[in-house]
């Protein structure tokens, strides 16, 4: 029996353990790199500005008022009443024809 015989395979463990420990530790700095490599593949490469909204308030001169239903009622009279055709009954003048089509 030789007693340097276990010395050198006690060494020769750690020696074994030690690269695989650098093996682990290389495996995860290359896993770590292509996480940021990803992270950085999903980035937008261009952030827009961001977009304006145009606001109705200045648009349209600002908050209406309220009206009441009888104001309200005769504005949409008014409207209508826009939309009528005025009917020539007959009567003096030069063309006193009905003009109902």
């Amino acid at each position: 029996m030789c007693f340097g015989n276990a010395s050198r395979q006690a060494e020769h463990r750690a020696e074994e353990a030690k690269r695989e420990a650098n093996r682990i530790a290389v495996e995860g700095e290359n896993r770590m790199k292509a996480m940021q490599a990803q992270a950085e593949a999903l980035k937008p490469r261009f952030t827009p500005p961001p977009a304006t909204v145009n606001s109705t308030l200045a648009t349209t001169g600002g908050v209406k008022s309220s009206m009441s239903k009888r104001k309200s009622t005769q504005g949409i009279n008014k409207g209508i009443a826009a939309l009528r055709i005025p009917l020539n009954t007959g009567g003096s003048g030069s063309n006193s024809n009905v003009n109902i089509g």
